[in-house]
């Protein structure tokens, strides 16, 4: 099955993406008694395709949006959702660090706020995350702050 979507011209992604769908449909079947657990266990010996090691294309690189098409949208969004973005682009900070930024996570003790996220993706490799908040940045939180009741709560919210 898995060479099949390779010869139908599937990315080495999506071809993972989907024998991993199969295989969690073989355990939810297995756990159902629905099939022989063996049938799933022998599942769970498939590999995924490895990067560069495989016929199965490889896809092109997802780039970052242009900046022409950011600043054509900012206009038309909500003022939350406009400073959500403007944050993002200014700090690099990832979508679900923004999301997440409450006013207890900053450090304004400085000229440059620090923001360290509770939770981040290299969390659970024991790795430190600090977002670095300049001027342009602070001056996007700023209208946030002053109305945020709740330090604990979410400012993008």
């Amino acid at each position: 099955v898995r060479q099949r979507m390779v010869d139908g011209g599937l990315s080495r992604p999506v071809v993972n993406a989907r024998v991993g769908r199969i295989k969690r449909v073989f355990k939810w079947a297995a756990s159902e008694e629905l099939i022989p657990f063996e049938a799933y266990s022998r599942l769970t010996a498939v590999p995924g395709l490895g990067k560069g090691r495989t016929p199965a294309r490889e896809p092109d690189p997802v780039g970052p949006v242009d900046d022409a098409a950011v600043d054509a949208t900012l206009p038309h969004l909500p003022p939350a959702v406009r400073a959500l973005v403007e944050f993002q682009r200014l700090t690099g900070c990832r979508p679900g660090e923004a999301v997440r930024l409450r006013p207890c996570d900053l450090d304004r003790s400085g000229p440059v706020w620090v923001y360290a996220p509770e939770r981040h993706k290299g969390v659970w490799r024991g790795k430190d995350r600090r977002v670095r908040v300049g001027p342009k940045g602070q001056a996007v939180l700023a209208p946030l702050l002053a109305v945020a009741a709740d330090p604990a709560a979410p400012l993008f919210s």
